[in-house]
């Protein structure tokens, strides 16, 4: 952000003046709330200098001034509310994305009905990202230049040569690639490379036994009776993920995105809340993507009346969503301590209240992840095909992902408040 507006008040009206007085016309800058400046210019051709006469050109900057920081006109109401709109979207696209895409890789074991139906809603993540990215440019060049503005080149390349616009452009990428890189390719899960099951033995997190996991005949065929694990069930298959490289280039552009907009570029050192910021994005969508994606498998299997396999799903998903919350958390609780100059913020400024709201959602998630895994999933492992605690792990978990979505909207409305 840079630019600024200098001022001095006393008995005769406000006088405005850019930073370097010129006496040719030229722009003044305004800063914006998400990352990028706008170009304010005054009427009478040029700018007012301190020195200069109050009655005439800083009356008429002031105008400008006031014209500009306007809210309550229908242009900046409907350019706010779209970049609104932009966010959210942006957000749901990029939990769907990331965190369905993790799911997919890590989580899912199972026939291809089920491993098609997560791919598609990855699918459908990355149209959402392109809409959130259109969305939030028309409403950017709206708030610097109206309605009028998208039809101004000048305008136009004022925003997307901004670090805002690179960030659009970055997340439409990431959204096209992520829509068509997405490929339905599948293999043995028995006799491909698990990292979830190396994560279980390495640090002992989860339930049940991975013995044998990998040691299916090869001529193991789909449905026949033989001996499971909770992490993977002989004939099961996986997404190949070597098949769609261009997805997780895109996954990963989406990522970088973060980096060119919101607090990151206005709050703290650039590089430590850059790194913060990088890793709350991708673990939380991780977290809030993959329980959204168990609470769809689980109904899904249950609307065809077959066997949810609560048990597989929920061993294999806590090794990730351990991970993800931990990271997660440190970072948010990082990038909290950049954003805030005291304590009191917290509950004295917009930002720090949707920050509880956060956080008391987050808890209600957490708490969830906490019961299906501490007391759920155990019980599951004593009694795997007792339908009444599959239904409560199902219940639990859609509740964690009710809380999650609508800890997605939150954040949304978080990055655009103030936290002073």
């Amino acid at each position: 952000i840079d630019g600024s507006f200098s001022f001095t008040t006393g008995d005769s009206a406000l006088a405005l003046a850019s930073t370097a007085p010129e006496t040719t016309a030229s722009p003044t800058t305004a800063p914006q709330a998400d990352g990028t400046s706008a170009l304010v210019e005054s009427a009478s051709g040029s700018q007012a200098d301190v020195g200069s006469d109050p009655g005439s050109e800083s009356a008429s900057a002031a105008v400008e001034l006031e014209d500009f920081l306007d809210t309550t006109s229908d242009e900046a109401a409907g350019a706010s509310l779209l970049a609104s709109a932009a966010r959210v979207l942006r957000l749901l696209g990029t939990v769907g994305a990331i965190g369905g895409s993790v799911f997919a890789a890590f989580v899912l074991r199972g026939n291809r009905r089920d491993i098609r139906a997560v791919l598609d809603w990855v699918r459908r993540s990355g149209v959402l990202l392109m809409v959130g990215a259109v969305a939030a440019l028309v409403a950017q060049v709206t708030a610097v230049g109206g309605w009028s503005g998208l039809w101004s080149v000048s305008t136009l390349s004022d925003v997307v040569g901004s670090s805002l616009g690179f960030a659009i452009a970055l997340r439409f990428l990431a959204g096209a690639l992520i829509n068509s890189g997405v490929q339905m390719n599948t293999h043995h899960a028995a006799h491909a490379p698990d990292p979830v099951v190396a994560a279980k033995q390495l640090v002992g997190v989860g339930a049940g036994s991975a013995s044998g996991a990998r040691t299916a005949p090869a001529s193991f065929e789909s449905g026949a009776s033989a001996e499971t694990t909770p992490f993977v069930h002989y004939g099961d298959e996986a997404w190949q993920t070597s098949k769609s490289p261009g997805a997780f280039l895109g996954a990963g552009l989406l990522a970088l995105s973060f980096l060119f907009d919101g607090h990151t570029v206005s709050e703290g050192p650039r590089w430590l809340h850059g790194v913060a910021n990088l890793v709350h994005v991708v673990t939380a969508a991780t977290w809030a993507g993959g329980v959204v994606m168990l609470a769809f498998v689980i109904a899904r299997r249950r609307r065809r009346g077959v066997d949810t396999r609560a048990l597989q799903l929920g061993v294999r998903f806590s090794v990730v969503a351990i991970v993800a919350l931990v990271a997660a958390a440190v970072a948010g609780v990082g990038l909290t301590v950049v954003i805030l100059d005291s304590v009191s913020e917290i509950w004295t400024t917009p930002w720090g209240q949707l920050l509880i709201l956060k956080v008391l959602l987050v808890s209600v998630a957490a708490a969830g992840g906490a019961y299906n895994h501490r007391v759920i999933v155990p019980e599951l492992e004593r009694a795997p095909n007792d339908t009444e605690l599959a239904t409560r792990f199902r219940t639990v978990v859609t509740v964690e992902a009710v809380a999650l979505v609508a800890v997605t909207v939150v954040t949304a409305l978080l990055i655009a408040a103030s936290s002073s």
